[in-house]
């Protein structure tokens, strides 16, 4: 894979506001006229919510499909058994088969790529710090979050995106 200038990561511990940050730079990026491509990270303990099992691109897994795609309604739906290893680099390569300007990562603290890491206290932002590629720390309950992270997101895309 080539080197990605138009990959940003939003990390962070649970509840410091990754989900929030990752749809006001989704909205941010499509009010300039790009088009954007998220992928997110499942860190939690649970699997997956899957459809029913009994819909036929469940059965078409469990009957040892690697993948199964459906498409309707102007939407693609993809169950892919990617490895815990290859899963990030995959979707990567995935997701840059299609026309994408800018793609937004939420999680994957240890990727080696850009991130805005968001931080819920002093400790968070001690034990964040030493990631790798950090373009932008921000407090999570900082008042203005949202202007502050659109106003630094529209540089940091400027910079780094010879699309804007």
């Amino acid at each position: 894979m080539d080197e990605l200038n138009n990959v940003l990561q939003i990390v962070g511990f649970k509840n410091s506001g990754k989900t929030t940050i990752t749809n006001l730079l989704i909205e941010e990026t499509k009010r300039l006229g790009l088009t954007v491509s998220v992928i997110k990270h499942h860190g939690h303990q649970a699997k997956l919510k899957t459809p029913d099992p009994s819909v036929d691109s469940m059965q078409h897994l469990e009957h040892g499909a690697d993948c199964s795609l459906v498409y309707g309604n102007g939407l693609l739906q993809i169950h892919d058994r990617l490895g815990e290893q290859d899963g990030l680099a995959s979707m990567l390569d995935y997701v840059q088969k299609y026309p994408t300007d800018i793609i937004l990562i939420e999680g994957y603290k240890e990727a080696p790529y850009p991130k805005v890491v968001l931080y819920r206290d002093e400790e968070d932002r001690q034990v964040l710090q030493d990631l790798q590629q950090i373009e932008h720390m921000q407090w999570s309950h900082a008042e203005q979050l949202g202007e502050t992270m659109r106003m630094w997101y529209r540089t940091w895309l400027g910079e780094n995106n010879e699309t804007v």
